[in-house]
């Protein structure tokens, strides 16, 4: 048996072709896949701070939650609602807050590439979100932010804080 290779280095150069063909494929449409995500990064922090009118201090300090929401991804997001999760997947939304708060944001809110928004809530919302949690007995749970757009595509935030922390400091809210 004689072997032609010829034929052979046409084959073996054929195979090759199609790998090297499928692979830039695959390469091209998991890079466009990455490339092409919308990604919300999500911040927490608790501010105190004195309330000014037109420059001048009225002496009241206050009390905030600030939630910060950044479009770290390359594609415009709408944010549609804003919710606080619970670990059984059950969870408090913060939608009326909205309406109450002293905001930078309201709902829907769109966020082109690489811009940030706040939202100041009142603590005393915190305090309430931590009663409602010890009514279930999930004052122990870490608090989860999760935003959410208008494809239903959530971003969650862990905060590392427990609902216990706010319950604990708690004082008459009417």
């Amino acid at each position: 048996m004689c072997l032609d290779w010829d034929l052979f280095w046409n084959a073996f150069s054929s195979i090759v072709t199609l790998i090297a063909v499928v692979t830039a494929f695959v390469i091209v449409r998991y890079d466009h896949k990455i490339s092409n995500r919308k990604k919300l990064k999500i911040e927490m922090k608790h501010m105190t701070g004195q309330v000014t009118y037109d420059g001048f201090r009225e002496g009241r300090i206050v009390d905030n939650i600030l939630i910060k929401f950044v479009n770290i991804g390359n594609r415009k997001i709408i944010i549609e609602g804003l919710k606080f999760m619970f670990t059984d997947g059950s969870s408090q939304s913060f939608i009326y807050l909205l309406a109450e708060s002293d905001q930078d944001m309201s709902l829907p809110c769109s966020f082109e590439i690489e811009e940030a928004k706040q939202l100041v809530i009142p603590y005393s919302h915190f305090v309430r979100l931590a009663v409602h949690a010890e009514g279930l007995g999930r004052l122990d749970e870490e608090i989860v932010i999760v935003a959410t757009d208008t494809t239903d595509n959530e971003y969650r935030h862990k905060t590392g804080l427990k609902y216990k922390t706010y319950y604990e400091e708690k004082t008459e809210i009417k």
